[in-house]
């Protein structure tokens, strides 16, 4: 079985357990293979379709009646007419308030998911006890506190810009949003391979933290030198003006 074989039924799903042992040497001893594996889970994160944007309740038919009424003299008086009108300026200042204070955190919220794993694929039926081993199978089952401690581990051994780029997205999930930005700045000024990603997840970052022209600029600066979340990019930069 050729290699490009391994990785389609990798994928599938339909990997005999002989053929996983020899793919999981290939991943580990053959660095083009795993650069291909790789590629490959980057493009199966392109079909999964996101939805980006949520429906928003307006106030419709404020002055519209919901069914006929008997015909009679209006004694509608003035001063009801006016008070209406301060009620329906309040009502409509609250809404426009309260749709521009949380529109960032709905968009933070539309657009980020968790980084996939294809650092260390998690086998199933494998159970390794290096401590990279355990990051990302704690980071892929959510338990996001573990995994900031194993991650922690390896840092400490290894400054590598792409665990911390892990550690930044595991960061985002518990809501530790300063500590991620001063990850993510530190990557995307590294030639990493993650540069890319880092830049999206900053601008995502700074989106969260409420700052809209620095979220812009990073979109931008995502834009003119790659093509990952070009579109989505964008999308979210319009969303913005």
């Amino acid at each position: 079985m050729n290699k490009t074989d391994y990785i389609i039924k990798y994928f599938e799903g339909t990997l005999s357990e002989v053929e996983l042992k020899a793919f999981n040497t290939l991943l580990e001893n053959d660095p083009d293979f795993k650069k291909e594996v790789a590629f490959e889970q980057e493009v199966q994160d392109t079909l999964v379709l996101n939805d980006r944007e949520k429906v928003k309740k307006e106030m419709q038919d404020w002055d519209t009646p919901k069914s006929k009424p008997h015909i009679r003299k209006n004694n509608f008086a003035p001063w009801k007419i006016a008070a209406s009108l301060i009620l329906l300026i309040g009502i409509s200042w609250l809404l426009f308030f309260y749709t521009q204070s949380t529109s960032t955190a709905e968009l933070y919220a539309s657009n980020f998911e968790p980084y996939r794993n294809v650092v260390q694929p998690i086998v199933r039926g494998e159970d390794k006890e290096d401590i990279q081993s355990k990051a990302f199978k704690a980071y892929e089952s959510k338990d996001y506190k573990n995994a900031i401690v194993f991650f922690d581990q390896i840092l400490q051994e290894d400054p590598s810009t792409t665990i911390s780029f892990y550690k930044a997205n595991t960061l985002l999930q518990l809501n530790k949003t300063s500590e991620a930005i001063t990850l993510l700045e530190t990557t995307v000024k590294s030639a990493d391979t993650f540069q890319d990603r880092a830049l999206w997840y900053l601008a995502l970052a700074y989106l969260k933290e409420d700052n809209v022209d620095a979220s812009k600029k990073t979109l931008k600066q995502l834009i003119a030198q790659s093509k990952f979340k070009s579109k989505e990019a964008t999308a979210l930069i319009k969303q913005l003006d």
